[in-house]
């Protein structure tokens, strides 16, 4: 999912349409605090959706089990980081390549993309109702491909 500015923008602008808040981002997470902003994109659909509001806590880059502090986690943590291409993604770490972390989203094919930098973590989402009713819709649909078949074994309508 890549970072957007604070401010609400249409759904057709890019998702990276203002690169000069998210270095502010950049800067204040490097300087120790906390940012807030809009998340933008599919990527990391269900987890997140457009128009959550993420909360990025700072973090140390270091490799797991390495160092003070806690360990980024492969497959738990959602980090926002740069990539070598200088894109800056909010990303679940999938692990380790050729001694690189690797980010890539929920809802993105691939491998993954090579980590440059790691700004920080994300530590709380505030969800739309819009996307309240999705991740609901969601839910609901993966529950009944799970366990409807199993409930209705044995019943005839």
């Amino acid at each position: 999912m890549k970072a957007n500015a604070d401010a609400p923008m249409p759904r057709d602008r890019g998702p990276c349409a203002e690169p000069e808040a998210l270095e502010v981002i950049a800067e204040l997470l490097r300087a120790g605090h906390s940012a807030s902003f809009t998340a933008q994109g599919s990527s990391m659909y269900p987890a997140l959706f457009t128009g959550d509001r993420v909360v990025i806590e700072p973090h140390p880059w270091r490799q797991a089990g390495g160092g003070a502090g806690p360990a980024l986690r492969a497959g738990c943590d959602i980090i926002l980081a740069k990539t070598g291409d200088g894109r800056t993604l909010l990303h679940r770490l999938v692990g380790e390549r050729d001694g690189c972390l690797m980010m890539r989203g929920d809802n993105a094919p691939g491998t993954g993309e090579a980590i440059t930098e790691v700004l920080g973590r994300l530590r709380g989402v505030r969800y739309t109702p819009a996307s309240l009713a999705r991740r609901a819709r969601y839910a609901l649909r993966r529950w009944a491909r799970s366990r409807a078949p199993n409930l209705l074994k044995g019943w005839e309508m």
